[in-house]
């Protein structure tokens, strides 16, 4: 069914339960509907008054069931991956590498801090050091260059005056990148560069 138009019964259905304070998942189990459709048609409507109250607390359970399985879930996760041992860096480094990294020499760019700041201390495992990384930023229209040079060098644990460029693209999008993206490369990388691309090769004849 989920293939077929929206009927015109489908849609005053919709927007009855809506309005009667039925929730979301609710309504996709009467109609059998995907999410996406049935929030395309139920987003305008309004919930009367006096089942506004029960809409809230049905949403307020749905809270509270989504966050006990998240930490069941963070749990579960601390038990399979116990303890990241040393072996373990060399696995996540290749694999954010393979995802993320160049593939003609070592070059990494990306906006996520987390993934920079481990990406940095899986590297120092296999002998790179502060000074043979070169850091530079890439940024938006309308981010401040002083403050995004800062916020880099801060995850990077690094002098601001170490951040070595800046590159300034055009376009909006600051909500999302609110400080840019990191670029880390190091320097006469041919080793460093050819382990990695080895280490992945390893992964995959031992996987695929």
């Amino acid at each position: 069914m989920r293939g077929n138009p929206v009927t015109k019964n489908e849609i005053l259905k919709i927007k009855q339960l809506r309005e009667t304070g039925h929730s979301l998942p609710e309504i996709c189990k009467a109609l059998k509907r995907r999410s996406s459709t049935i929030h395309r048609f139920a987003k305008e409507v309004k919930v009367f008054p006096e089942y506004v109250k029960i809409l809230r607390q049905k949403r307020g359970g749905s809270i509270k069931r989504s966050e006990a399985l998240w930490e069941k879930s963070r749990d579960r996760a601390k038990k399979l991956l116990k303890k990241i041992e040393k072996k373990d860096k060399f696995f996540i480094l290749a694999a954010i590498y393979w995802g993320e990294g160049a593939k003609k020499e070592f070059n990494l760019i990306n906006s996520d801090p987390a993934l920079i700041r481990v990406s940095l201390a899986c590297l120092r495992e296999i002998g790179i050091t502060k000074k043979d990384l070169r850091v530079s930023i890439r940024i938006y229209d309308g981010i401040n260059i002083d403050e995004a040079k800062k916020y880099w060098a801060n995850i990077c644990k690094i002098k601001i005056e170490d951040i070595l460029g800046v590159e300034i693209l055009k376009g909006n999008k600051i909500g999302k990148l609110s400080h840019g993206m990191c670029r880390v490369r190091v320097t006469k990388s041919g080793d460093s560069f050819k382990l990695i691309m080895s280490m992945i090769e390893f992964i995959k004849s031992n996987i695929i």
